[in-house]
């Protein structure tokens, strides 16, 4: 009897202790997701809106992003359908808020064989916003004068 008691205690200890562990690693997977989504947030700004300006250049309000300052160079992509990625143009941080962090960054040298996605990004495509992607610095080939 004193066998089965102690068993039972035993059980009981380990179930107790598992259910603690249980809690902890779901609180760690929140954690993390967290951190991932702030990574995220923090490294490639995502287009919030865009305009054409007087100029044919296209200025785009971005997220914040702690990577972005005035004055850098940026490279606009854009992801296909399948899934490559295509350098639609580049261009420079022209304004970051003071209140909110929000980017003004413009599109000044286009790549002119995308043009149709470029347009349809200056309307505000839905589509074209969503899959396209702001990255700090240029390419070293098109960075030169």
């Amino acid at each position: 009897m004193l066998l089965i008691a102690t068993l039972l205690s035993a059980v009981n200890t380990l179930l107790r202790q598992n259910r603690k562990l249980e809690a902890e690693v779901k609180q760690l997977q929140e954690v993390n997701q967290n951190l991932e989504n702030i990574i995220k947030q923090g490294i490639t700004p995502k287009i919030l809106r865009s305009q054409k300006q007087g100029n044919n250049n296209i200025l785009c309000l971005l997220d914040s992003s702690s990577l972005f300052t005035i004055e850098l160079l940026v490279s606009f992509y854009y992801t296909d359908e399948d899934g490559f990625e295509r350098l639609i143009g580049e261009g420079f941080v022209e304004y970051i808020n003071p209140k909110d962090g929000k980017i003004h960054a413009i599109i000044d040298k286009p790549q002119t064989i995308y043009q149709a996605i470029l347009d349809r990004l200056a309307s505000n495509d839905l589509k074209i916003i969503q899959e396209t992607r702001v990255r700090p610095g240029v390419l070293r080939k098109h960075s030169s004068p």
